[in-house]
């Protein structure tokens, strides 16, 4: 399965990645150790697949959310 360009499939992989970690530490946070830790990657794989396919869009979206304040 081919992803196109070489600039979009390093910002898949790179989104991926860093929404992962943030997902996983948000589960193990706010669920604990036990359930967090234990099943935590299971959303943490579908939140960073589908923000990994869309990465544009999130980017865009992070940056406004940086200039406007709220973030």
């Amino acid at each position: 399965m081919g992803f196109g360009s070489n600039l979009y499939r390093f910002g898949l992989y790179l989104t991926w990645g860093v929404v992962f970690v943030i997902a996983y530490v948000y589960c193990v946070k706010n669920y604990g150790l036990l359930l967090g830790g234990g099943i935590g990657w299971l959303p943490s794989v579908i939140v960073a697949y589908v923000a990994g396919l869309i990465w544009p869009a999130v980017i865009a979206f992070a940056a406004f959310m940086v200039i406007s304040g709220g973030y």
